[in-house]
């Protein structure tokens, strides 16, 4: 895996776009009451809490999954829409959800709980390879 080959503009954008996915993800607007309810936790913390140090670590982390992502996307030579389904589908479906369905079994956790997460990971697998594969070095771009 080559490094040099990741538009790192792409990574940070890829990384932004998916926490902004999140928090609309969590939050009353989309599935957090839900989410909340399920797992039996009832009223959320406010929004104050997600910000700033949680902020700025789950960009960090989101980014070195992005970063990783294209390495695959470059190294696979996944390009174009197409590229970031089948990529997603190998990645999100094949490997994260796959090993998240384990935890959630072995936790006890409701379906429903588990569907909202498992969703969201593939969605956001979706997007690091969306920009992987359609933001691309110019230099890498062979296909």
């Amino acid at each position: 895996m080559n490094l040099s080959s990741v538009n790192y503009w792409s990574a940070l954008a890829a990384a932004i776009v998916s926490y902004v996915i999140s928090f609309f993800w969590y939050s009353p607007i989309l599935f957090g009451d839900i989410w909340l309810a399920y797992r039996d936790l009832g009223a959320g913390p406010s929004i104050g809490v997600y910000l700033p140090i949680p902020f700025a670590l789950d960009i960090a982390l989101f980014f070195v999954v992005a970063v990783i992502t294209a390495c695959f996307a470059n190294a696979l030579g996944y390009r174009g829409l197409g590229g970031a389904f089948v990529l997603s589908l190998w990645l999100g479906g094949g490997i994260l959800a796959t090993s998240m369905v384990a935890g959630y079994l072995f936790l006890a956790l409701p379906w429903q709980v588990g569907a909202i997460d498992l969703a969201l990971v593939y969605l956001r697998m979706f997007v690091f390879c969306l920009f992987a594969c359609l933001w691309v070095k110019k230099d890498t771009a062979k296909h």
